[in-house]
This record gives C-alpha cells, sequence and structure tokens, in this order.
C-alpha cells in the first residue's frame, strides 16, 4: 500500500489487509470483497467530480455505482486512443474486486487477488490524480507522520489485546437446544451466528442479530448472553450436508451430521469467535430434522 493522502482510501487498505490475514471462511472472503467495494467507494469520492466527469453512458451514478463512477473519471483524466488499455486494466480490476463479493464460493486466493486488484486501481488512480508528484521533503514529512500515527495505532490495539489475554469463554445449549448460551469473562455484543459444516465451511451466516436494537437486543449483551438457534438454518444446513449421499435407506434408519455453531460477537473494539459442534438428526421417512446436543 502506499502513500495517496485520502485517509479514508488508505485505512480501508489496511482494515483490508488484515482480514485477508485472517480469513477463515468463505464469508471471510466474501466479506473482504464487501471491503474492496467499500474503499473503491471511497476512492470514487477522492477523485470523481459529477461535472467535470460526466457519466459515460448518460445514466447519472448513485454514489455506490463504482463502476460508471470509475468510468466517467477515466474518460476524462485518461482520455485518447493511447490510454485505451490503460483504462481497460483499471475497468478490469475494478470489475473482478466487485465480483468478489457475490461469489458464494468465494476463495482465500479470490479474496487476495480482490485486495491486490483493489491496490492497483487505487495506486493507478493515484497517479493520474497526481498524488505521486509532491516533492521529496513534502512526501518524506508525510511518511514520517504516518509513520508516528501507525506507531500509536499499534500501541493501542497492544493495549486492547493484552487487556483481552484473560478472555475465556464457555458455550452450551439450552432448552434443549433452542438457545446457544455464552458465559464469558467481560462484556460482549454478539454480532452473529454462522451455521457450518463440519470442515468449517459456513453456509449460513445470520447477520441479523447484529442488527437487532432496543428490547430486541435483550440477552444478547452482557457476559451471559442467549441466542436463539433458528431451527430452520439447522435444517438447511443438514440438507445441504446430505445432498448427493445414498436415499435408499430403509424407513426409521437415523442420519447423522455433526453442526459448528459460529458465534461472532465484540468485546470492546475487537471482534471475536468461539465455535460449539453439535449433532443433527434426521430419521428417514419423516420430515423432522433436529438437534441433540454436542
Amino acid at each position: 500500500m502506499s502513500v495517496t493522502g485520502w485517509g479514508k482510501v488508505e485505512a480501508m487498505q489496511r482494515e483490508i489487509a488484515a482480514r485477508v490475514a485472517h480469513v477463515k471462511s468463505e464469508q471471510h472472503n466474501r466479506e473482504v470483497g464487501l471491503l474492496c467495494g467499500d474503499a473503491l467507494i471511497a476512492l470514487a469520492d477522492a477523485v470523481h467530480d459529477p461535472v467535470r466527469h460526466p457519466p459515460v453512458d448518460g445514466v447519472a451514478p448513485s454514489r455506490t455505482d463504482v463502476k460508471r463512477r470509475l468510468d466517467a473519471y477515466l474518460a476524462v483524466e485518461l482520455s485518447g486512443p493511447s490510454n485505451e488499455e490503460l483504462r481497460r486494466v483499471v475497468k478490469a480490476a475494478v470489475d473482478f474486486a466487485t465480483a468478489v463479493r457475490h461469489r458464494q464460493d468465494a476463495t482465500l486466493r479470490d479474496a487476495a487477488i480482490a485486495a491486490e486488484a483493489t491496490n492497483n486501481v487505487i495506486d493507478i488512480v493515484a497517479i493520474i490524480a497526481g498524488r505521486r508528484d509532491k516533492p521529496l521533503e513534502s512526501i518524506r514529512e508525510e511518511l514520517a507522520e504516518r509513520l508516528a500515527r501507525a506507531e500509536a495505532e499499534a500501541a493501542t490495539w497492544n493495549g486492547k489485546y493484552e487487556g483481552l489475554a484473560g478472555f475465556s469463554a464457555d458455550l452450551s445449549f439450552e432448552d434443549g437446544g433452542r438457545f446457544l448460551r455464552m458465559k464469558g469473562t467481560q462484556d460482549v455484543e454478539v454480532m452473529g451466528l454462522d451455521y457450518c459444516f463440519e470442515d468449517g465451511v459456513c453456509y449460513i451466516a445470520d447477520n441479523r442479530l447484529g442488527a437487532l436494537r432496543g428490547n430486541l437486543r435483550q440477552g444478547l449483551d452482557g457476559r451471559d448472553v442467549r441466542v436463539l438457534i433458528d431451527q430452520s438454518y439447522v435444517t438447511d444446513t443438514f440438507w445441504r450436508s446430505t445432498w448427493g449421499t445414498e436415499r435408499n435407506w430403509p424407513v426409521g434408519r437415523l442420519e447423522t451430521m455433526t453442526i459448528i455453531f459460529r458465534l461472532r460477537f465484540r468485546v470492546g473494539d475487537v471482534l471475536m469467535e468461539r465455535e460449539r459442534k453439535a449433532r443433527v438428526e434426521h430419521e428417514v421417512g419423516s420430515n423432522m430434522v433436529r438437534l441433540v446436543g454436542g
């Protein structure tokens, strides 16, 4: 990542790099794609002028329409037949970076390439915008300031993580598997619950919990939280896990699978996860799928 002077863009580049370094699932890979899209929106905010850069197709773009906004920018600032190849390079990188967010089977390689493509777009646009034309001494001063801020941020995060070093939590099931309960040593804020296969790949990521407010959040904050397990998600995960398996079994036989519940939560400013395994059973000949515990 290089210095551009666009604070929000650079902050998002750092966040993307951190996410790529810690991805654990397809959902995390898609989240990298979302962050790449947000970084490109911030880039468009920094360079696109609706008056100077009219839309090339006559359709006024919304703020989130990165493709049209950057196309309009490039058409003016990188005009002419001799720049066609470079315009294509930038457009292709934008297309790929934004496509990863919609891929259900996004891989770590997809996420890493999307992050690299996003950085390349930012670097190219920074050059076009003249962000590399600063005097050497000015660049040195800016780098020194940024280094000082980075060191201060690192010290802050180090303090936060040292405070979390003693954090522990215990997950259990309650009320016949209707709730996942977590008792922690510090206050937490529940963000979401993932329903995953035994190999750790998440089929369903329920992010609704983090969006709840007011009375609906009761029981989802604190040191002792109870999270309602969506039985329809359990059922969907079970059927998805058994697709393609033999179905000519006698009525009354039990099919089983292991499901992993991955609880995502925040402790202060730090996002964390804890997992708990359980067994799901289905009696052949019935439509009943039930959670029977860990």
